[in-house]
């Protein structure tokens, strides 16, 4: 049972992780091209959380998807 509460708290993470993401993505290309301002502060912290190896996988493959959205390099 624990583990599936584990579970549900990762993918509610992962959930949460990529609504968010979404939500910033779109209020980044609304201001207009480039990736200056915002664009690499959350590219870094995206880089970040796909690196940290404690994290569910679910939650760093929600990071690599919106790292891959913003086209970070």
């Amino acid at each position: 049972m624990k583990r599936m509460s584990r579970f549900g708290a990762a993918v509610t993470m992962a959930v949460m992780l990529a609504s968010g993401l979404a939500a910033s993505t779109a209020r980044l290309e609304a201001k207009g091209s480039g990736h200056g301002g915002g664009t690499t502060a959350v590219c870094s912290a995206l880089l970040s959380v796909i690196n940290n190896a404690t994290l569910p996988q679910a939650i760093r493959d929600a990071a690599q998807l919106g790292y891959d959205l913003l086209e970070c390099s």
